[in-house]
């Protein structure tokens, strides 16, 4: 098989013996070099799937292979690293190369086409990672580049450089890098220079190369990095980095600088890259954003390249990472479409604070940011952590916020916490003690560094004696947090909390980085559970399910519930936020009202009779209480062919959205579920690779009740997410992730002849999405729609008292709304079965087990009071 791309990387050496002392190579110190392979470009596209994988040697006997890249066709990525042991007589040597040579499964010979990124770093066998000509830095992770700077300006730093052949070693690595990008940033007499790449072993001189350019840049090592800033690049970085006022320092300016060279010692060097090589710490955040925003570099789809004519020095680590197109941008709390109205009068909604007995809580959604957790190489996608901002005078906070980047805004919140110090004591000894304490000291958890692009701590407050602490606290520096930073509250005024929501994982073969994160909720959920989320963050290296957390959720202790809505700020919300309600252009079986259902034929069954009844128009003649004995079920008309077909299809007109309002989160948020009744549910379409395959039976029931959820704030009377159910499951959608059609009103798709509720159009496979085997749930807009914020009706809101809303007679009917189905889908699936591809002809046990089982037959559906999230959570 034939090298795609092959490319040497000559290591340039002196050409001229002028230097006062010329070193012999000492081949007993050894020198490692790292070769990470990460990825290339505009490879000639051969074939309609390019499989490439590269190969990289210092010695033609000792080759490494990366992995081999499936899906970047002609943009391959593997960010693999590889290590050479070399000695001297290799750095000195005038002939020293390394060798590139990129295959693919089937290409045939040519000319090396595209650009190829990589980078080179020398580390010292005993001293990884240490700056070359500056011995007195001895741990740069832990250090804040300024702190480098100011310390060495002040001194009047003169480079520190004891052996000659360091000194020689070290004028050699500038030769590199001006070399690697063909301008004579250190050109003089002694060294000349010649632009372009190397490749092949002659220069290229930067010309084209079979019609593309083909870049090999060999940049320094972080050490050089760091010496190179401390030594020299002072004035100029300052300039460039606008960093925060610190006290001035008298410095001298290096001969470099008045000589007006105008160089950018981090041009091409982004921050993040930087950082993970040690060289900058907390302060970074204007560097990072100056120095990413010059990287104009597309890995995929696009082909804008690094102009390097009067570039900086160091391309080969501006290569290094993949977001070649990354700007970063801090995400802002989200902010609805329309302004929020003023509420009607009420109690304690939407007041900004929120009793909870002892404790009074805020919520906080303005934060700073402390560091990134990104892994330099891997999968894993990187996450932030913030610290609350602007917290209202007296008010603490519990700990941190961490969320995943790329992300535009901030998606969550963070209570903070006042103690109200009653005045009348409780009985049991813990009330004797503040509501709210200081940690008496802070554990590490974990700490990022080495295989992250920034340094970073997390620690978790120890709390006294009959106390819990309630979040994790991020730092970028390795001192122990302030005790003043979170407050820790009392055990008995708490709840326990689970994980839910994975929002990182760093999974190794390393036990110490098995670093997770996830975000918490209060183990008792519901209407009637006084559980409230913090809304902090928790992590562990070694955590597995069913492990109890070491860190807690508040409770509510206010019975009165102050701040939940009362009945008409409950209408202003809905007709404020109420959404539209979407149906696919080819819905045969649209909703109705339920009285217009009743009114229209609908019977009510009972066991051991053979006809069934006709019920009323309010549901007042159906059995009311108890439980789902299996012993009564509504049907169809079953006299008038025509009319039972009538009522199948329904009557849109009429259909109205019944509403049930309940407390969530202990009462800090209200839960607005919005119930819609449909007389039938359609047959199923299934999908089986690229064929669509319409089903006759399997699917249909009589009666289908579908809801979405609106979770509103009662801190702000914000929307905060809305609920989608989906069929025997659901999601909750964050408002910022909503579609808005007028103001703060959102889109709910209803799902073709299924109903299940989704956030935005398109198709969604309900089965295996590996194999893409499943029922097909159809979602887009059409000229048959609802809107909830005008039809709709309040069916129940229990937290308001008794006979505040009064429930209508049907919804106490606890049966079924359906007759049980069986369907008899073995001869539908044979007959699939014919149709299908040979290699997707599984036997009928195992396709049947693909497939949602509610396809194959059920009881007929409950009513909406039956439901376990009527009560309960929901499902997520």
């Amino acid at each position: 098989m034939d090298p795609t791309t092959t490319t040497n990387l000559v290591i340039p050496t002196p050409q001229s013996s002028s230097l006062s002392y010329q070193p012999t190579p000492n081949n007993n110190n050894s020198h490692i070099l790292e070769i990470t392979l990460i990825s290339a470009q505009d490879l000639a596209p051969v074939s309609k799937s390019l499989r490439t994988y590269a190969l990289t040697w210092i010695n033609p006997n000792r080759k490494r292979s990366t992995k081999v890249d499936n899906e970047g066709h002609n943009n391959p990525t593997w960010n693999d690293k590889f290590s050479f042991k070399v000695n001297e007589e290799f750095l000195y040597s005038e002939n020293s190369a390394v060798h590139v040579e990129i295959y693919t499964v089937s290409w045939p010979s040519g000319n090396p086409q595209g650009i190829l990124n990589m980078g080179v770093a020398i580390i010292e066998s005993s001293m990884r990672s240490m700056p070359l000509i500056c011995k007195e830095i001895m741990d740069p992770t832990s250090l804040d580049y300024r702190d480098i700077l100011d310390k060495k300006m002040s001194e009047n730093y003169q480079e520190v450089v004891d052996d000659d052949k360091q000194r020689e070693l070290n004028e050699k690595v500038q030769l590199w890098r001006s070399m690697s990008l063909g301008y004579s940033e250190v050109n003089n007499d002694e060294f000349p220079i010649k632009g372009g790449s190397i490749c092949n072993g002659s220069m290229a001189n930067g010309s084209m190369v079979n019609g593309s350019e083909l870049c090999s840049d060999v940049g320094p090592s972080a050490s050089i990095v760091a010496a190179e800033i401390a030594a020299k690049r002072y004035e100029q970085l300052l300039s460039t980095v606008q960093p925060e006022p610190r006290q001035k320092v008298e410095t001298k300016k290096s001969k470099e600088m008045e000589d007006g060279e105008s160089s950018l010692i981090l041009e091409d060097l982004t921050a993040e890259e930087a950082y993970a090589k040690g060289l900058l710490s907390s302060n970074r955040e204007k560097l990072r954003k100056e120095t990413i925003a010059t990287q104009t570099q597309v890995i995929n789809g696009g082909h804008a390249r690094r102009n390097s004519d009067g570039g900086g020095l160091f391309s080969c680590f501006g290569n290094a990472v993949t977001d070649y197109n990354y700007v970063e941008i801090e995400p802002q709390s989200f902010t609805l479409p329309s302004p929020i109205p003023q509420w009607p009068q009420g109690k304690g909604f939407a007041q900004g604070k929120i009793c909870l007995g002892e404790i009074e809580a805020v919520q906080i959604t303005k934060f700073k940011k402390i560091w990134s957790c990104t892994p330099l190489f891997g999968k894993s996608k990187s996450v932030s952590f913030y610290k609350p901002d602007e917290i209202p005078q007296g008010f603490s906070i519990v700990g941190h916020y961490c969320q995943p980047d790329g992300v535009k805004n901030i998606t969550g919140y963070v209570l903070a916490v006042k103690d109200l110090k009653p005045k009348k004591s409780l009985q049991d000894a813990a009330s004797k003690l503040p509501a709210l304490a200081k940690p008496m000291n802070y554990t590490l958890v974990y700490n990022a560094n080495g295989l992250y692009k920034e340094v970073g701590y997390i620690w978790l407050p120890n709390a006294p004696v009959g106390y819990k602490a309630m979040g994790f606290v991020a730092t970028a520096e390795p001192n122990e947090p302030n005790l003043d930073e979170v407050k820790c509250v009392r055990a008995d005024l708490t709840e326990s909390c689970e994980t839910c929501e994975v929002v990182y994982s760093a999974n190794s073969i390393f036990a110490k980085r098995q670093f997770q994160v996830w975000k918490t909720r209060p183990c008792m959920r519901g209407m009637l559970c006084r559980g409230v989320s913090v809304g902090t963050f928790f992590c562990s290296t070694s955590f597995t399910k069913g492990d109890d957390l070491t860190v807690a959720c508040l409770k509510n202790f206010d019975s009165s519930l102050q701040a939940m809505p009362n009945l008409e700020q409950v209408h202003a919300l809905i007709k404020h936020y109420g959404p539209t309600v979407y149906f696919h252009p080819d819905e045969i079986y649209l909703p109705s009202s339920v009285p217009w259902f009743f009114s229209n034929g609908a019977l009510l069954f009972k066991d051991g009779k053979d006809s069934g009844i006709a019920i009323d128009a309010k549901g007042s003649n159906l059995p009311a209480g108890g439980r789902n004995d299996g012993k009564y079920w509504l049907d169809l008309p079953n006299k008038d062919v025509e009319n039972r077909q009538t009522v199948k299809c329904g009557k849109i007109e009429t259909a109205e959205l019944y509403v049930h309002v309940k407390p969530a989160e202990g009462g800090t948020f209200t839960d607005i579920a919005m119930w819609i009744f449909f007389p039938f549910n359609g047959p199923a379409t299934l999908k089986v690779g690229l064929m669509n395959l319409s089903l006759n039976k399997v699917g249909e029931h009589v009666c289908d009740w579908e809801h979405y959820t609106l979770r509103i704030s009662n801190f702000s009377g914000e929307l905060c997410s809305v609920y989608f159910s989906e069929h025997s499951g659901g999601e909750w959608v964050d408002a910022c992730d909503l579609e808005f059609i007028e103001g703060n009103k959102s889109v709910v798709y209803a799902s073709r002849n299924g109903h299940a509720s989704f956030p935005h159009p398109g198709c969604y496979l309900q089965g295996n999405t590996k194999l893409g085997i499943g029922a097909r749930n159809d979602c887009a807009k059409s000229k048959h729609y609802v809107d909830s914020s005008s039809k709709y009706r309040i069916i129940a809101a229990e937290y308001l008292g008794e006979g505040t809303v009064v429930e209508p007679p049907w919804l106490q009917y606890m049966r079924e709304w359906g007759p049980t189905i069986e369907y008899k889908s073995g001869y539908e699936v044979d007959e699939i079965i014919k149709h299908l591809p040979s290699f997707f002809r599984f036997s009928v046990e195992t396709l049947i087990e693909l497939f949602p089982t509610e396809l194959y037959g059920e009881a007929g559906p409950t009513g909406p009071k039956e439901k376990n999230n009527w009560f309960g959570d929901e499902r997520w």
